[in-house]
């Protein structure tokens, strides 16, 4: 069963308590105003560290939705010199806030790693009863009797209460992708505060139809306990910890009441649902500057490296700056998992106050380069986010300049997808990895206005350029049909003069849907597309409109980009 979950819930429980408040206001942050400008860029990646597409990406009152590389790009966003982040809110997934400390005036990366809603664990009970939810490792969630609970519109809901779980464990090398916030900084009374976690918890409670609940409004608390993990010493947690909420106005885990020790873990009560976090904090900070090399010697960029429970990543010169917790080892890696296989770690010594280190990797392989220069339609150079997508790896940088570096592991004859966006207009390039590094020259990406919502119409692109456009025709088909006893939805695009012919069996909603998904096939001028990718981005109801984009490669590597706003035609059925 699909749950469409508007908020969640990570408590952390070891010497610090933090959880962001759904409906408890953050009026303390009317004071943290947007003043500075910085360019957010990242990417987006489901459950299997694949990038997901059409996923949207809320930013200090901007969204973007991300194309097929998962890739968003918030070019010059105003946000505030303490803190910038981004917020996910996605269907069949955890809902998630991630926060850096803004490069003013340059580029800011953060990525999303998004956890699936299937990966908890489930619970069901009538309101109106005592009611233990306790979980595989020991945690536990008691509601009372008295315990109101109120819809996503405030009214009061009375019936089955659903439960969803899921234990995240702090000690997995993994962690840093999910942790809420991200950069691990909190705020007490105003000052800045690093929290070190150690295990975690998201909860959400929803009606059997799916719809989100929350505790109403000064209804009975409800007790959460959370078991402190084996891996650390019981006995070292102090008997009470500060709780933490995060602000998603600010991007803050912000101190707010407290939890009580009690035999392997904390007991707190919550009179609302968030996410909830237990740290141990320190106000003291060093600061790490890590510069990624290669076997060669030569700048990696576009690298995510893990720095205890946080990351960074590489900008186009190797290089980023991140604060770290005065007072404590850790470990700054790149993992194998985020970077084609090839991982190195450096295990450092406790910074001391204001200290700061500077670490240099070395990854014990020599890569290859792909070089080139983004330009508009003028052949002007053009800033932009540049990805190389192969296999499960994802590396990608922001180029203010337009030329890019990006380093990979692709072998000599393999094909590459290589995506680029300037945040109003993205494009996508099939290519063929030569020998050793390369320089593929001028890659032109045109900020075309996009076509006609009204009538039918299509626009061909083949390497960039615009080689066909058709307005206002009327060889659009839409079709229905009974293949293998089950009823399906199937798009289909004719034209003549180029012709081009693309079909979209099973369609029936927004989505991406590629050659290896389903039975899609498209030809153009009678040569078949490879690596035939559509993506539909609006699907109307009869008589409204399909929208969509579709993309691969043509014989002689040259790539084919369409672009098309059609008709949804009544639906025809045929044996």
């Amino acid at each position: 069963m699909k749950h469409s979950f508007k908020f969640s819930v990570i408590a952390v429980l070891f010497l610090a308590l933090g959880f962001a408040s759904c409906n408890n206001s953050d009026d303390d942050d009317n004071d943290i105003v947007p003043s500075h400008k910085t360019t957010i860029s990242g990417i987006v990646f489901d459950e299997n560290h694949s990038p997901k597409s059409n996923v949207e990406v809320k930013a200090h009152g901007q969204s973007f939705v991300t194309g097929s590389d998962g890739v968003f790009l918030f070019t010059n966003l105003s946000v505030p010199k303490e803190k910038c982040y981004v917020v996910v809110e996605e269907e069949g997934y955890f809902s998630c806030m991630r926060s850096r400390k803004p490069n003013l005036d340059a580029t800011t990366r953060i990525d999303i790693h998004l956890i699936s809603d299937v990966e908890g664990e489930y619970f069901a009970f009538p309101s109106g009863l005592d009611y233990t939810a306790t979980l595989s490792d020991g945690s536990s969630i008691t509601f009372a009797s008295t315990t109101a609970f109120v819809d996503k519109n405030g009214e009061p809901y009375n019936g089955v209460v659903g439960i969803k779980a899921k234990v995240l464990d702090a000690t997995s090398p993994l962690y840093s992708r999910y942790a809420f916030g991200g950069d691990q900084i909190g705020l007490d009374n105003d000052e800045e505060q690093f929290l070190n976690t150690y295990t975690g918890m998201m909860v959400e409670i929803f009606q059997p139809n799916g719809a989100y609940l929350q505790l109403a409004d000064g209804t009975t608390p409800v007790e959460v306990f959370q078991v402190i993990p084996p891996a650390f010493l019981t006995k070292s947690a102090p008997n009470s910890v500060p709780v933490y909420h995060a602000s998603l106005t600010s991007g803050y885990n912000k101190r707010r009441g407290g939890g009580t020790k009690n035999g392997g873990g904390y007991v707190l009560s919550v009179g609302h649902f968030s996410y909830w976090s237990t740290q141990e904090q320190s106000s003291q900070f060093g600061q790490l500057k890590c510069r990624v090399i290669d076997a060669g010697g030569n700048i990696v960029s576009g690298v995510r490296v893990q720095v205890g429970k946080t990351y960074g990543i590489t900008d186009a010169n190797g290089t980023f700056d991140i604060s770290v917790p005065a007072g404590l080892p850790m470990d700054v890696a790149v993992l194998p998992e985020d970077f084609y296989g090839v991982g190195v770690v450096s295990s450092q010594s406790a910074w001391s106050n204001q200290e700061e280190k500077l670490v240099e990797l070395q990854l014990p392989v020599a890569l290859n380069r792909i070089q080139g220069q983004l330009v508009d339609c003028n052949d002007n150079p053009i800033a932009g986010q540049v990805s190389l997508v192969w296999s499960s790896y994802v590396s990608s940088v922001y180029t203010p300049s337009g030329s890019f570096e990006l380093p990979t592991t692709v072998n000599n004859g393999d094909e590459y997808k290589l995506v680029v966006s300037t945040g109003s207009a993205e494009k996508t390039f099939f290519l063929t990895k030569g020998y050793g590094s390369e320089n593929i020259g001028n890659v032109e990406i045109c900020e075309n206005t996009p076509p006609s919502s009204t009538g039918n119409n299509i626009r061909i692109y083949s390497n960039g350029e615009i080689i066909a456009e058709y307005n206002d025709f009327t060889t659009l088909t839409g079709e229905f049909s009974t293949e293998n006893a089950g009823e399906y939805y199937r798009t289909v695009i004719r034209m003549s003069e180029p012709s081009l012919y693309i079909s979209i069996p099973y369609c029936d909603s927004v989505g991406e849907y590629s050659s290896g998904g389903v039975n899609l096939h498209g030809e153009f001028d009678g040569a078949t597309i490879l690596n035939l990718q559509v993506n539909i981005t609006s699907y109307g109801e009869v008589g409204g409109k399909i929208k969509g984009v579709a993309q691969g490669t043509l014989q002689g590597n040259k790539s084919i980009y369409v672009e098309f706003v059609v008709d949804r035609l009544e639906d025809h059925s045929y044996d």
